[in-house]
């Protein structure tokens, strides 16, 4: 777990002479308090000089928060073009919203993220998320985020933050700590947040320990002390015999963890898993693709089996009929043993469209449409899990 470097702990290092005379515990918390060198961003630089400030707005009926809220409306319709202006307005100035602004001269938004909070159900709804565009070069997105974070946790309790992130927004949301695999219960954001067609879920579990807004000064402390540690542990490395036990009765196999030296390592089979793309991380991102087909606005036909008392013929054309659903129960019940089997089911459902219904059919016009999304979806786990779905053929 994240700490900041002001944190204090009780669990200090064991305590081993060095070559110096001094013991290890005390040799680490030397180096790390250390100066650190961090480059800083320009948003970071400005907001400390002034230039820009972070304002938490809602419409509480003054005029300065109003015309706050005006320039942020104008900055959400600048940079989302095909929002209906009339949803932005209702949004921006309802009273049950707030909004995270970036205030450049006192007056003028440049950027900002309008909120609702939930607080019974610690959660907080992130509905528009917009930098000016000639301002996103700063990492004011990022800087404006770390604010809100640590605003929601320190002020109203939130726990976790959710929003529906399009394809051009979820490479953003990914950096700043949001997943699609979600943990939150369902019944505590169903119904609650709204839902968007070609828009996939995305959620951000805080850590409330975390001072967000110093976030890279924690980072690099923690890794200067894994660093310092690793050196420290090659200084001292020490030699095991030689395994004996496959000279004496035939022994073939051997738990890794006891042989000398492994634990001490702090290797563990998980890590080995992890390193290969294990059947959780498989599922997981089977669970999630899933989810997200069935939100497609072109999947309405595929979400359920087709009914043959609607259809008559259909079950004597389709021999190996497929859809959602049933995908969704196998994924849930541990069905499919690698990701190409998941794979081959979602294009049969495709394949089984094409076959039984004409060409430029509703139905074909859906199959086309929603296979190109699902092949998006898979370049996207591609990218952020290459040892998952190295392998996949997206067409």
């Amino acid at each position: 777990m994240l700490s900041s470097g002001s944190d204090t702990t009780t669990n200090k290092p064991s305590k081993r002479k060095l070559e110096n005379g001094e013991d290890s515990a005390t040799n680490i918390y030397k180096e790390l308090e250390e100066p650190l060198s961090i480059p800083e961003k320009p948003a970071v630089i400005e907001e400390r000089d002034g230039i820009i400030e972070m304002r938490v707005i809602t419409n509480n009926g003054t005029m300065d928060n109003l015309l706050l809220l005006t320039s942020l409306k104008n900055c959400i319709r600048t940079q989302l073009p095909n929002m209906p202006a009339e949803y932005i307005t209702r949004l921006v100035y309802d009273n049950k919203h707030q909004s995270m602004a970036i205030v450049k001269e006192k007056k003028r938004v440049v950027g900002g993220i309008t909120f609702r909070l939930f607080p019974e159900n610690n959660l907080a709804e992130i509905v528009f998320c917009v930098v000016n565009s000639d301002e996103q070069a700063k990492g004011y997105g990022s800087h404006m985020m770390n604010h809100l974070k640590d605003h929601l946790k320190d002020n109203e309790n939130v726990k976790y933050l959710m929003t529906y992130a399009d394809n051009h927004a979820m490479g953003f949301f990914k950096k700043n700590g949001f997943t699609t695999e979600i943990t939150l219960e369902r019944r505590l954001w169903v119904g609650f947040i709204k839902d968007y067609d070609e828009a996939t879920i995305m959620q951000c579990k805080m850590i409330p320990k975390v001072k967000y807004t110093r976030l890279q000064e924690i980072l690099a402390r923690q890794k200067r002390a894994i660093q310092i540690k690793l050196a420290e542990r090659l200084k001292q490395s020490t030699k095991y015999p030689g395994l004996q036990l496959f000279h004496k009765n035939g022994v073939k196999h051997v738990d890794p963890m006891t042989i000398q030296g492994i634990k001490e390592s702090g290797w563990d089979p998980e890590m080995e898993a992890r390193a290969h793309g294990n059947k959780k991380t498989n599922r997981s991102i089977m669970a999630s693709i899933t989810a997200e087909l069935k939100k497609h606005a072109k999947s309405w036909p595929f979400r359920i089996p087709v009914n043959g008392d609607e259809v008559p013929d259909y079950y004597k054309i389709i021999k190996a009929p497929m859809d959602l659903m049933t995908i969704e129960s196998k994924v849930e019940n541990n069905c499919y043993k690698t990701l190409d089997d998941y794979i081959q089911d979602v294009r049969l459902i495709f394949n089984n469209c094409r076959i039984y219904n004409a060409e430029g059919t509703i139905y074909v016009k859906c199959a086309n449409g929603l296979e190109k999304y699902f092949n998006e979806r898979l370049k996207f786990y591609d990218n952020a899990n290459n040892n998952g779905i190295k392998r996949v053929k997206y067409s």
